[in-house]
């Protein structure tokens, strides 16, 4: 769907598994293996579902052109079977299918939400049921014993209906302050014993202390398997160092966007030790690793700052909150940071360490993060200008007009608003 990533479905995920920790709920995580997804979209069904969502008659004539009576051949051992129909499933290369197929589970999706009697996890007064990217889908429920045999016979009428199919046996859980019962485990034979499930390449904990073990250690390792291998091919300076952009960068980027927890200086030390050797095939280098890193204009071979990575990735966060136009269920969750808009805290440290024992270790390490790229740089005097005027603690008439925060509604929010070119606009500006 336009707009929305991987990392944004992660880190709501994160938030759930923290609230529930943080609250002692009993809830837990389902992670449904759909079995052959795409393969098993029925045709009917989906005309029906567009139907439902709007489109006219002739959309649906048009994409049920692109499905009228399609034959195959399967090719095995250079020779080719018979021709046969198709009788189902999305068109495989074709730029529609991904949509369709999003249009086809939202039902499912849909159905979930509505049902009363599955109780979803509720976070800063929002309730979160289900999360959905492309063929994965994720529930989150608690009173598991209520709420879960509603949730697998809802599959089991979908399944029916539509033949979507998920495969019980491969459906992951993540169960968080509950056990169970013997009848519970019976009736649904899924994998209950797990400390942790992959949710979008991503390996979800019990805690969020132990998100780094999980996923840092364990990709160090393959990075160095990777190495080994390529050790082994005759590969030119220029080579290896497009290698560790095309995929070491790429794996690591995908970690750091995707997790927020801190990443020690001594972790990227490790990193780039074991790039250096790779570089120069375990020989002693014959060139700075610090000159590596600088651009090719500047006779550097553009070898990336991992840790520059990490922090930009973070930081990507305060971006998305400061953006009216992205939207995503996890900044719902972060939305407020102690009784005021968490836009009002990012030229304001001072209250931020007042307040952050009461907001949850996500939210914080993203501002922490921050507050630590402004003192790096030093534009921590440049940033109050981020300081929103209704809630700064600093503008004195504050304290005996509470009118000011009437100004949030006109778009007077940061003092940058009541300002050009540094200087505070005029009286009769303002007033305009």
């Amino acid at each position: 769907m336009k707009g929305q990533q991987t990392h944004d479905n992660i880190r709501r995920v994160l938030h759930i598994v923290d609230q529930a920790q943080q609250e002692k709920q009993s809830t837990i995580l389902v992670s449904v293996d759909a079995e052959k997804a795409f393969d098993l979209v029925n045709w009917t069904f989906l005309y029906r579902v567009l139907e439902r969502f709007g489109f006219n008659n002739k959309s649906i004539l048009s994409i049920k052109a692109l499905y009228h009576q399609p034959i195959a051949r399967i090719k095995i051992n250079g020779s080719l079977t018979e021709k046969f129909n198709i009788q189902r499933s999305t068109r495989q290369g074709c730029c529609l299918s991904p949509t369709l197929f999003a249009l086809f589970v939202e039902p499912l999706a849909q159905a979930v939400r509505q049902d009363e009697r599955i109780k979803g996890v509720t976070v800063n007064g929002e309730e979160h049921k289900i999360g959905l990217f492309a063929d994965d889908i994720i529930t989150f429920l608690e009173q598991p014993n209520r709420s879960l045999p509603v949730l697998m016979d809802l599959f089991g009428k979908y399944e029916y209906l539509s033949g979507y199919k998920i495969n019980v046996s491969k459906t992951q859980t993540l169960t968080l302050n509950y056990n169970p019962s013997k009848e519970i485990q019976e009736a649904f034979p899924i994998k209950w014993n797990m400390k942790e499930i992959k949710y979008l390449g991503i390996n979800i904990t019990k805690e969020i202390s132990t998100l780094f073990k999980a996923n840092y250690s364990k990709i160090t390792q393959e990075i160095q398997k990777d190495i080994d291998r390529w050790n082994t091919l005759p590969l030119d300076l220029n080579s290896r160092v497009e290698i560790i952009k095309m995929n070491v960068q790429a794996k690591l980027l995908y970690l750091f966007q995707a997790l927020p927890i801190e990443v020690s200086q001594t972790q990227f030390d490790i990193w780039d030790k074991i790039l250096s050797r790779f570089i120069w095939g375990g020989k002693k280098p014959r060139v700075k690793y610090e000159t590596l890193r600088l651009p090719k204009d500047k006779g550097g071979l553009g070898l990336p700052r991992l840790r520059e990575y990490f922090w930009a990735a973070q930081l990507r966060h305060v971006v998305c909150w400061c953006s009216p136009d992205y939207s995503a269920r996890w900044k719902d969750m972060e939305k407020e940071f102690g009784g005021c808009p968490i836009q009002s805290i990012i030229g304001d440290e001072d209250r931020y360490e007042k307040n952050k024992k009461y907001k949850d270790p996500i939210t914080n390490f993203t501002l922490e993060t921050w507050f630590k790229t402004l003192k790096k740089h030093k534009i921590k005097k440049e940033m109050k200008v981020l300081r929103w005027i209704a809630y700064d603690t600093d503008f004195k008439p504050l304290k005996y007009d509470k009118g000011f925060k009437q100004w949030i509604g006109k778009g007077i929010t940061g003092w940058y608003t009541l300002q050009e070119n540094n200087e505070l606009l005029s009286f009769q500006q303002m007033k305009d």
